[in-house]
């Protein structure tokens, strides 16, 4: 873990309606130690994979830009993580590729935006479709999460879903 909470649920009116984050507040790593551990997994077990099942590894633009410039040069690993979709933009998107990303899972939910309303989610469908542009463009894989029979589902709202991720 490079960090432990997620940046929305520390807030007051934040996080999901199916949250299973137990505690509020956000800790986040120091880089070089992330770094440091990550480093020792390489040499130690010739590690070439690193999954870091953060809640979401860009919500907090400062510390991953820190976390990216403390990543050692000759450190050779790829590696995937948790985003929000509403934290990807280009510098980000670049970031995460030049870091050794290569794939990502997107907690986008639902094709319907009255469902992500009802799940309290920040990123809209213009949020999810830029995002997978954006990490496109810089080839990371997208890993598309969504809850479904959330209150209010219907028929209609599964199957804008579905046409979504189509």
């Amino acid at each position: 873990y490079s960090q432990k909470g997620c940046m929305w649920r520390s807030q007051e009116e934040g996080g999901c309606v199916f949250c299973s984050v137990p505690y509020y507040d956000l800790r986040l790593r120091e880089p070089k130690l992330v770094w440091n551990e990550i480093s020792s997994l390489v040499e130690k077990y010739r590690a070439d994979f690193i999954w870091d099942p953060s809640d979401n590894l860009v919500g907090n633009k400062e510390w991953f830009k820190a976390f990216c410039a403390a990543k050692p040069n000759r450190l050779k690993i790829h590696y995937t993580n948790y985003v929000d979709a509403e934290d990807i933009d280009e510098e980000v998107a670049k970031l995460l590729a030049e870091s050794g990303c290569v794939s990502v899972f997107v907690g986008m939910e639902s094709g319907d935006p009255k469902m992500l309303r009802n799940m309290n989610k920040r990123a809209t469908l213009e949020d999810n479709i830029r995002a997978m542009k954006l990490l496109n463009k810089y080839r990371i894989g997208v890993i598309a999460g969504i809850v479904v029979g959330v209150q209010g589902e219907s028929r209609d709202s599964l199957e804008r879903t579905v046409d979504f991720l189509k």
